[in-house]
């Protein structure tokens, strides 16, 4: 983690969450504020540990939808090989001691904590730069996939740009869904049926997996989104 300037810190994962809890036990308002709208579950906050100085994202939620963000953060930990890469850092979760009543719409008890990913990609996104915005997505998708997770969201309110890393980072993990490889077992060869396609001579035709269909819909919003821009 970065502190306010450009020296980091060292401090696992245990120390960091101990003192968080405690800060945010004695004072909840200073140094944590809410940075955005509600969402579909929880409210985005700015959290600074005031001992280190770090500074991180924290959505905060009803307790009931704590158990969104705990399996948020179960996706996060299978996603361990690319966080800080193609997936934010994810620096656990706790429960507050003291709810946060925030805007008198609800009291926010269960907090998740994770690195700054950067700026939604809508601020980066140009007709230059379409081609390589595409890419990264392309990149951080199929990384995704490759751990067998489905995002199930991706959409462009979900990927982020990161200026410090020159990469789409992607977010908000909560409909995610593993993907249930199928394992196959030996089919006899006279057991084994020719599809209608084959039968008639023509090739069958593979459905698209989810995956693919996934990084197709992500494309579309993002062509779209820049034909809004040359528009405008």
């Amino acid at each position: 983690m970065r502190d306010h300037g450009d020296k980091y810190h060292q401090i696992d994962q245990s120390s960091f969450l101990a003192l968080m809890r405690r800060q945010l036990a004695d004072d909840l308002d200073t140094d944590c504020s809410p940075v955005s709208m509600p969402g579909a579950c929880g409210v985005l906050f700015r959290v600074r540990l005031r001992s280190h100085g770090y500074v991180v994202a924290a959505k905060c939620t009803p307790a009931y939808f704590a158990h969104r963000l705990r399996w948020e953060a179960s996706i996060y930990e299978r996603l361990r090989p690319i966080q800080g890469i193609h997936v934010p850092v994810h620096l656990g979760n706790i429960d507050l001691e003291t709810p946060y009543f925030y805007e008198g719409i609800a009291d926010l008890v269960h907090m998740m904590f994770l690195s700054f990913g950067g700026h939604l990609i809508s601020q980066h996104l140009t007709t230059e730069n379409k081609a390589l915005v595409s890419e990264q997505v392309r990149l951080s998708a199929d990384a995704i996939h490759r751990l067998g997770v489905l995002h199930k969201d991706l959409m462009p309110r979900n990927i982020l740009w990161n200026e410090e890393t020159g990469r789409v980072m992607v977010i908000d993990f909560e409909r995610a869904e593993i993907e249930q490889r199928t394992v196959l077992g030996a089919i006899s060869v006279n057991r084994k049926r020719k599809k209608p396609a084959e039968s008639l001579g023509k090739p069958a035709q593979r459905k698209p997996s989810a995956c693919t269909l996934e990084i197709r819909r992500a494309m579309f919003e993002l062509n779209g989104m820049t034909q809004s821009i040359r528009c405008g």
